[in-house]
C-alpha cells in the first residue's frame, strides 16, 4: 500500500464525491484504522490488483467449454461402461440358459428340476439388471447430449458476440482513404 510514502511522492488531486460515499469512505477509513486519503488510496490500489489478477473473459470462456467438454467426456465414458456392463450381463444370461436348458434336459429328480428353476430364476434377475443398465443409459446419452448443446451454444453466442465486437470496432475505425481508380 501506499503509506509511509514521502508526501512529495503523491500527486494532489480534486476529487468529488457524493455526500454518502464520503461518509462511507470516512468510516471505512476510521474502521481500518488508516486516514482518509489512505483508505482511498488502498481502496484504489486494491481495485487495479484485483482487476488485474482477475481472469479475463477469453480466459474464462477457456474454462467453462473445457468444463463442458470434460462432462461430455465423462458421460460418454460412463455411458461405455455401462454398455460393458450390459454385454457382461447379456453373456451370463446366455451361459445360464444355456446351463438352464441341460439341467432340464437331464433332470431326473425333483432336485434336478430345482436347479434348474434356480437357473431360471438366476436369468430374471440379469434381465432385471440389464434393463436397469438400459434406462441408466438412456439417462447418461439425454445428459451427454445436453452438454453438448451447451457446449454449442456457448460457442454460437460467443461467435455472435466476436462478431458483433468486430463490426463495432471496423464502425468506430476512422475511414481509411480509398484508392482512387485511373
Amino acid at each position: 500500500m501506499a503509506t509511509n510514502k514521502p508526501q512529495d511522492d503523491y500527486k494532489k488531486t480534486a476529487l468529488r464525491l457524493p455526500p454518502e460515499l464520503h461518509e462511507r469512505l470516512h468510516e471505512a477509513a476510521t474502521a481500518s484504522g488508516r486516514s482518509y486519503n489512505a483508505e482511498i488510496v488502498a481502496r484504489l490500489e486494491d481495485s487495479f490488483s484485483a482487476q488485474s489478477s482477475a481472469p479475463g473473459p477469453a480466459h474464462q470462456l477457456d474454462l467453462f467449454t473445457s468444463a463442458l467438454e470434460s462432462k461430455a467426456l465423462m458421460l460418454s465414458m460412463r455411458y461405455d461402461m455401462v454398455k460393458l456392463r450390459n454385454e457382461n450381463l447379456a453373456n451370463q444370461a446366455h451361459r445360464i440358459s444355456v446351463e438352464s436348458e441341460l439341467l432340464a434336459r437331464k433332470a431326473k429328480t425333483d432336485e434336478d428340476f430345482q436347479r434348474s428353476t434356480d437357473k431360471i430364476s438366476e436369468l430374471d434377475a440379469i434381465e432385471a439388471q440389464a434393463e436397469q443398465l438400459q434406462l441408466e443409459a438412456e439417462q447418461i446419452i439425454r445428459e451427454r447430449d445436453a452438454a453438448i448443446a451447451e457446449f454449442n451454444a456457448v460457442r454460437e453466442a460467443f461467435k455472435s458476440r466476436r462478431m458483433q465486437i468486430e463490426a463495432d470496432l471496423a464502425r468506430a475505425r476512422p475511414d481509411k482513404k480509398k484508392p482512387t481508380d485511373n
